[in-house]
């Protein structure tokens, strides 16, 4: 058998020094997916990911060659990079979302004088379409959520907020 398998199964029986070795051969493929995921605590994450990955692997099979071994571990190493790499990239979107909807607020770009006029025009619409532009344009609702919370589809939302656009027009001019 070779030397990095048996050094595996050790690790997988509890041994830290055979753990502390299987780190440090795999340092160098750690420490190139942590620079990529460029966070805190991405080597931590992958090293963690390592002796896990250790720990699920199959050594019920017949196969010890250290080839088959170390390409395990690459692929899974990779496969572990590449889950990290998608849930960072998700809570950094969000944060920007967040960012963004802190600072944006759309009814402080509307001067006084044409929100008068805009909840005037608004006044002269069925309160079912005043009730939908509100919601969409000024308390930022998308369709989907409207027509969930209104409980009716996302057609019959659209279809009002579409009447609702063309009877502001007609009453504008």
């Amino acid at each position: 058998m070779s030397d990095l398998y048996l050094l595996a199964q050790s690790a997988r029986d509890g041994n830290k020094d055979a753990k502390e070795k299987i780190i440090w051969r795999f340092i160098p493929l750690i420490k190139k997916y942590s620079r990529k995921l460029n966070y805190d605590g991405a080597e931590s994450d992958l090293i963690i990911a390592l002796l896990e990955i250790i720990n699920n692997f199959p050594f019920y099979k017949k196969s010890n060659n250290e080839k088959e071994f170390i390409a395990y571990i690459t692929v899974s190493i990779k496969n572990e990079y590449i889950k990290l790499s998608k849930k960072y990239c998700k809570i950094l979107n969000f944060e920007v979302e967040l960012k963004e909807d802190i600072y944006k607020d759309p009814l402080m770009d509307i001067d006084p004088e044409n929100m008068v006029l805009l909840n005037m025009l608004l006044e002269e619409l069925p309160e079912n379409q005043q009730k939908i532009l509100k919601e969409l344009f000024i308390n930022g609702f998308s369709e989907n959520d409207l027509a969930e919370k209104l409980r009716v589809t996302h057609q019959a939302v659209n279809k009002t907020k579409r009447k609702a656009i063309n009877n502001l027009k007609r009453l504008i001019g």
